[in-house]
């Protein structure tokens, strides 16, 4: 899913998403709850923010 999407694993992933992180990223999407223990992020949020990431490299 997510980790497949953008190479990173799981632990790497909510690192982004928590501010207390000194690899915290305020660009990345955040999750969409889809149930009590279960999240989903938007594929299109996903792939604009791999493209955004390969313009800043170039």
């Amino acid at each position: 899913a997510v980790c497949n999407m953008v190479g990173l694993g799981k632990t790497t992933i909510w690192n982004k998403l928590n501010q207390q992180s000194p690899y915290f990223d305020a660009s990345f999407p955040q999750p969409i709850r889809i149930g009590k223990r279960a999240v989903a992020w938007d594929r299109h949020e996903i792939r604009a923010w791999i493209a955004a990431r390969k313009e800043e490299i170039r």
